[in-house]
């Protein structure tokens, strides 16, 4: 019931934060959630300290709420009332409910399709394959979700001038592929010595190939997400519409053929072989926005090979102890940066000159 509550207040703070963002004025847009988790979490502690059991969270969604919209409409105030626009109408429908539909199968091909996993795999294997989805979305969830609601709305600002959206699309690619591809592999590199080092979560030992290749399955979403953000933000939503319903019915397809033939694995291997046809966006965004991938791409790779050798050759001695799992991830990161700055470091100085001048 509190979340019940909670939505319609989420909706008064829709259109204060479209204008803030056509703005671009980000720093204003992260208050509310500031106030909002401070809020959450002081009321969830002090009443579940109080007794209050479950029933904290109820009343710290509804706070949660209602300081978001409070501190919304300090920021960027804005008075609904009921009006409409005939033709703006139509434009926003026009895009919005294709946009929406893209949404919604996407979360049909990620969320809803899990839970059907739910009801037809064993509880244990279902927590092998949740406790392995959920950690290997971390980096994205951190790096790529957070660029893209930025670039949208810069990109869509940029569709009238081909060249500065061609650079900005491929300035995202790069910093991202820079953040996020040594991070997805340390991750795959260093999980299993975590797990030995760490006796207590040797539970999640069978769960450690799904997780692999959920993670790896990550470093073409990391490409492939931001350039379906551009097509977007151009406009080009029927495209990435016609791509979302292709990899949504191949996951509801290929899962549970592999589910038969390897078992739970399956779900993760099918999600690995997909994340290989994100390749069409490449080919796609090349259509409308003349960007070269692989220029962008190609350093961060190549620092990440050179990493997995170090990984691998030394996995025999992560594994002996805490200290030396950290003294391979120094190892391994050092390997990173060295290898990318052999290979790309003028440029990545350039391109931190170039984001200094434009502060």
């Amino acid at each position: 019931m509190a979340l019940a509550i909670s939505f319609p207040l989420a909706t008064l703070k829709t259109i204060p934060s479209i204008i803030l963002t056509r703005k671009l004025e980000f720093n204003k847009l992260i208050l509310p959630q500031i106030f909002e988790q401070l809020v959450f979490h002081a009321i969830l502690i002090f009443l579940a300290w109080r007794g209050y059991g479950v029933l904290s969270y109820a009343y710290a969604s509804i706070a949660r709420s209602l300081i978001g919209v409070l501190v919304m409409q300090i920021i960027q105030p804005w008075i609904s009332f009921l009006a409409i626009h005939k033709k703006s109408l139509k434009n926003l429908l026009n895009f919005g409910v294709k946009f929406q539909l893209n949404d919604f199968l996407a979360r049909i091909k990620d969320q809803l399709y899990f839970l059907a996993l739910g009801a037809y795999l064993p509880l244990d294997q279902f927590g092998y394959l949740q406790w392995s989805k959920n950690w290997s979305m971390y980096p994205y969830n951190l790096t790529v979700s957070n660029v893209m609601s930025v670039t949208f709305p810069t990109f869509s600002r940029l569709q009238a001038h081909p060249n500065v959206l061609k650079k900005a699309i491929e300035k995202s690619i790069y910093f991202i592929s820079l953040a996020i591809f040594p991070v997805l592999i340390a991750m795959s590199l260093f999980i299993q010595p975590l797990i030995m080092v760490f006796e207590r979560f040797s539970k999640w030992q069978p769960a450690l190939p799904s997780f692999i290749m959920f993670t790896l399955s990550v470093l073409w979403a990391a490409i492939s997400t931001p350039l379906l953000n551009a097509l977007n933000a151009i406009g080009k939503i029927n495209q990435t519409l016609k791509l979302m319903l292709f990899w949504t019915i191949l996951t509801w397809v290929l899962t549970p053929i592999l589910i038969f033939f390897v078992g739970y694995n399956g779900v993760a291997f099918a999600a690995l072989l997909i994340s290989f046809t994100s390749i069409l966006s490449v080919i796609l965004i090349k259509k409308y926005v003349a960007v070269n991938i692989w220029q962008n791409v190609n350093a961060q790779l190549f620092a990440s090979l050179a990493m997995v050798m170090i990984g691998i050759l030394g996995m025999s001695i992560w594994t002996q102890s805490l200290t030396k799992v950290l003294l391979g991830l120094a190892i391994s990161a050092l390997t990173y940066a060295i290898s990318f700055y052999l290979i790309s470091g003028k440029r990545l100085l350039r391109e931190i000159k170039t984001i200094r001048n434009n502060l």
